[in-house]
């Protein structure tokens, strides 16, 4: 027979506690509960059930389970697009998640950009689109990448123009097309 023995149901990683789910209390045999949000993606853990009337009474689950990290970063913020001679420097302020990886870099002549010019890691808020063609406009968007692959939405547009540089100086014009 079953009887209604009051007990802990507790979280382990690797033989250590991580978490608690529930105190000295009684069960049926059935028990659901929320996943602590303290616990770390792609961390195996395990169950471990103990009698409070005698701790010398407890087993672990047998099975075990991680915890699948669904969540995509935040959309990234500042991008700002300077136009040079045949190239667009991006620049934006860096996303703050402790598991983020990278940001993806979209561009394109057409508005909305879909076509991956690269992939730029953390830590690096920065990227040279080159070889470009003076007086065409350029479309740009990035998004953030974590760890596990989530990616963030796409920010909104920016644009720039590539063009010549010109220097003026003293009434003499300085204009450089980038050949010899």
């Amino acid at each position: 027979s079953h009887e209604n023995i009051p007990v802990d149901i507790d979280i382990y990683d690797n033989n250590t506690k991580t978490s608690t789910i529930q105190s000295s209390a009684i069960n049926n045999g059935l028990k659901t509960w929320n996943i602590p949000a303290s616990l770390s993606a792609s961390t195996t853990y395990q169950i471990k059930i103990t009698s409070t009337n005698s701790a010398s009474v407890s087993d672990f689950s047998d099975n075990y389970f991680s915890v699948v990290d669904v969540v995509a970063p935040a959309v990234p913020s500042g991008l700002s697009a300077t136009a040079g001679d045949k190239q667009v420097v991006l620049t934006w302020s860096a996303n703050s998640e402790s598991d983020l990886k990278s940001y993806k870099v979209y561009g394109g002549t057409s508005a909305s950009p879909t076509t991956l010019l690269s992939t730029v890691n953390t830590g690096t808020e920065t990227y040279t689109h080159t070889g470009l063609t003076n007086g065409t406009t350029y479309y740009y968007r990035i998004s953030a990448v974590d760890n596990s692959g989530n990616e963030s939405s796409k920010t909104s547009d920016v644009n720039a123009t590539p063009k010549v540089i010109s220097i003026t100086e003293g009434g003499n014009a300085l204009s450089f097309d980038g050949t010899d």
